[in-house]
């Protein structure tokens, strides 16, 4: 469902409506891959576009 107020998309759990919290940017970690997480922030950025996550 689609909450145009919040312009997010809703997911019915457990009998409650719920929006997906937006997940944190990666960080850490003994090695770092830089295109990984290039590729990681822009499905983060697709997602929220397509109002899955909030902005």
């Amino acid at each position: 469902m689609l909450d145009r107020g919040r312009r997010q998309m809703l997911h019915r759990v457990a009998g409650t409506w719920r929006a997906p919290a937006r997940p944190p940017a990666p960080v850490g970690g003994a090695v770092i891959d830089v295109e990984a997480r290039a590729a990681i922030a822009a499905l983060v950025a697709a997602l929220q576009q397509w109002a899955v996550f909030p902005a």
